[in-house]
């Protein structure tokens, strides 16, 4: 099981006792309008408006087709500034949430028309769990894919919702399975899993008997999607795989096969690793308000991470909502000091690196003068895994100073 052992096997015992547990929203809902890759939405209501559910309520500026869909009925109380998970402060929608009226009716232009893979990515802004457009990913020349492979490997406690899908939706991922072979035409589609994480995909197996199920030796985070071709497909170009996450065949069925905007989510919420919960929670929901649906008292907790300790973000405030992506919260309470020390040079975060980079010397050289010299020891190959930041026992923000030091070089 190799590093992730004590954390596979905690995670293992308790998927057997994981019920689904519905979490109604709280009084508002916010939407905040900066989603993905800095993909700004402008709103198309205004303050009094009435809301349905399912109503586009902004439009992107990025992907004209874009819409943004309030998953409650109510009134639009207000446009705010608020906090996004990324920390970001941006603009938001704040609805009014009457509690009247849960359920989708059709409310989106074309609704019963047939719709194509590319365009319900566009139409509903699909995301993954790092927030980037689905779209991006997808929008290939579809002559030249050749293979799409779905991570389910077990990767930190975001993927706890794999097992819950595995067997209650296999008919959804049939149906997003079959719309992938009706779209890519001469791609063989993987689905894999690692050996550890001890998954029961039989019955999926029985069903969805045109995709290949592939065991691999170890786990890999969404950034990791390079080295698990790399590692397990080394013969095919980088031009014709597409990798995603399991969980986005859900979106895609959602989206694609029923044409309807994704108002929920299926969220794993852990509380210091003494229990999980997996609860199907409305977009636009406040963290803080699943926290009192829960009986959390969040001033117990010194953090509240997003998707996953080892490679999600602290969350700034408990007011940001759950978004399109939220597959995990974690609640954790900080033993001893957890300020940061002096590089005591131990190794740690060389020996966890998945693709053997120095963590600490490209710390060294994550600013604006010394990039040459983080391209040199291949600062741009980080995954972003967040392990060296993990492991580190003087708790350096390493994977964070890396993070910028990438995105200083994207903008040069």
């Amino acid at each position: 099981m190799g590093l992730f052992k004590r954390e596979k096997v905690l995670i293992n015992n308790r998927l057997d006792s994981l019920n689904l547990e519905v979490i109604d929203a709280g009084e508002e809902v916010v939407y905040n309008l900066i989603l993905g890759n800095d993909n700004v939405y402008k709103p198309t209501v205004k303050v009094g408006d009435e809301i349905e559910v399912g109503m586009a309520i902004a439009k992107s500026t990025l992907i004209p087709e874009g819409f943004l869909y309030s998953s409650v009925s109510g009134k639009v109380k207000k446009l705010i500034d608020s906090y996004d998970y990324k920390g970001r402060k941006t603009a938001a929608i704040l609805i009014e949430n009457n509690k009247v009226n849960s359920v989708y009716n059709g409310l989106t232009e074309g609704h019963n028309d047939k719709i194509s893979l590319l365009e319900g990515l566009k139409k509903y802004h699909l995301l993954d769990t790092k927030g980037n457009e689905l779209y991006h990913n997808y929008n290939r020349d579809l002559d030249e894919v050749t293979t799409i492979i779905y991570n389910a490997t077990h990767w930190d406690s975001s993927t706890l919702a794999t097992p819950y899908h595995l067997n209650a939706s296999t008919k959804e991922i049939l149906e997003a399975v079959n719309v992938l072979k009706d779209t890519y035409k001469n791609a063989s589609i993987f689905f894999v899993f690692d050996k550890a994480s001890s998954y029961n995909f039989e019955k999926l197996e029985r069903t969805c008997t045109s995709v290949h199920f592939k065991l691999v030796d170890k786990s890999y985070g969404y950034d990791m999607s390079s080295l698990l071709v790399k590692e397990n497909f080394p013969k095919e170009s980088e031009r014709s795989v597409i990798v995603d996450e399991f969980k986005s065949l859900m979106s895609i069925y959602k989206a694609v096969c029923l044409n309807e905007p994704i108002t929920e989510e299926i969220v794993s919420v852990s509380v210091n690793d003494s229990f999980t919960k997996l609860i199907k929670v409305k977009i636009g929901t406040k963290i803080k308000d699943i926290a009192t649906a829960l009986d959390i008292k969040e001033s117990d907790y010194q953090k509240v991470i997003r998707n996953g300790v080892i490679s999600g973000k602290a969350l700034v405030s408990t007011e940001v909502s759950v978004n399109q992506g939220t597959a995990s919260i974690d609640y954790v309470q900080v033993k001893g000091l957890d300020k940061e020390r002096a590089c005591i040079r131990c190794g740690a975060c060389v020996r966890v690196c998945p693709v053997q980079l120095y963590p600490m010397e490209l710390v060294k050289h994550s600013n604006k003068n010394t990039l040459d010299n983080f391209k040199k020891y291949k600062g741009m190959d980080c995954v972003e895994c967040g392990l060296c930041s993990y492991y580190c026992p003087s708790k350096i923000s390493l994977a964070h100073r890396i993070s910028l030091g990438k995105s200083y070089l994207t903008k040069v």
